[in-house]
């Protein structure tokens, strides 16, 4: 039960700039997208950024280089998350309440549909498998897999009620489902390659597990709760390493690959908060727009994406170069 949270372009540019190490992120753009933009994907390859837009039935696509939106293209009905296949340049967008899952060209900028079932809510791929992963937030909890190659459901995997985000590790194979509204606070780990959950992670005082992503260069797992706060997890233990209290309805996570660090839409407080894993505390509190929600680093060029839903456009900020 994901609560509900346009192509014109407003740029706002400062500075590409950030090169000394201190935490000196910051918003360099600001891109009108369309109306409730809520999760995004960055395509490291094309360097291009997908954003969901729920009540346009769209998704928008933006140029990296120039911060312009190239597209719009018509997708299901209310989509919610993002994925990207770099490998294929495919982009798979799940239909929250359209029970499909779309399935855009990134060259073409066409979309096609596969039939899902009920509330497909966040997607997740393994580009070296050409496997896809969507949850299905509805009481009865799957997590289906796709043949990317095929585009056909192959496995339709049990998971507590409600699962939300889903986040994969390429070299372990392994698919981490952050347990959503079954108000068991934990993580389950799906072995790619049996398609059988493996193992879950109890969260201390997770109520509302809301995002996951994954670190694999520092073996780490991160998760959000939207009443609890931000977990740091050691993945080849399972065990809990700290936890960042000091939120106000965090969301999505995502991992800044090559760095011990992370950023988290804090929806509450109109903040994209960078939290280091190796100390576990917040680095930076940077403002964004209103009610943000979705979040994608593009590594290479230091940049981080925020889908602000409540003001319908996109922050982008600029990283500290020496952070690699």
């Amino acid at each position: 039960m994901q609560r509900s949270f346009a192509g014109l372009v407003a740029v706002l540019v400062v500075s590409a700039s950030c090169s000394t190490p201190a935490f000196c992120q910051r918003v360099i753009a600001t891109i009108a997208v369309g109306n409730h933009p809520t999760y995004l994907a960055v395509d490291e390859t094309t360097n291009r950024i997908y954003v969901s837009n729920q009540t346009d039935d769209t998704v928008s696509v933006i140029d990296g280089a120039t911060n312009k939106v190239l597209g719009t293209v018509r997708v299901g009905h209310y989509p919610n998350g993002v994925a990207v296949n770099s490998t294929t340049n495919t982009i798979y967008v799940a239909n929250l309440t359209g029970g499909t899952l779309s399935i855009i060209d990134g060259t073409k900028l066409t979309a096609t549909k596969i039939w899902l079932g009920p509330s497909p809510a966040k997607v997740a791929v393994n580009s070296s498998t050409n496997r896809v992963y969507v949850t299905l937030e509805d009481q009865d909890g799957f997590l289906d897999v796709i043949d990317g190659k095929e585009r056909k459901v192959e496995a339709s995997i049990p998971v507590p009620p409600y699962p939300l985000s889903v986040a994969v590790g390429m070299d372990s194979n392994e698919v981490y489902v952050a347990d959503f509204l079954c108000g068991c606070g934990q993580i389950s780990i799906v072995d790619g390659a049996t398609n059988a959950v493996m193992d879950t992670i109890h969260l201390p005082g997770a109520s509302l597990v809301e995002g996951v992503a994954l670190d694999p260069k520092h073996a780490r797992a991160y998760a959000t709760d939207e009443k609890k706060g931000f977990y740091v997890i050691d993945t080849p233990s399972g065990t809990l390493l700290g936890e960042v209290s000091d939120l106000d309805y965090p969301n999505e996570i995502a991992a800044i690959q090559g760095t011990t660090l992370a950023v988290a839409p804090d929806t509450g407080s109109n903040r994209a908060v960078f939290i280091n894993a190796a100390t576990i505390a917040i680095e930076k509190r940077v403002a964004v727009g209103k009610s943000p929600t979705g979040v994608a680093v593009n590594a290479t060029t230091k940049r981080a994406y925020v889908a602000n839903r409540g003001s319908n456009n996109v922050s982008v900020i600029q990283l500290p170069s020496a952070w690699w």
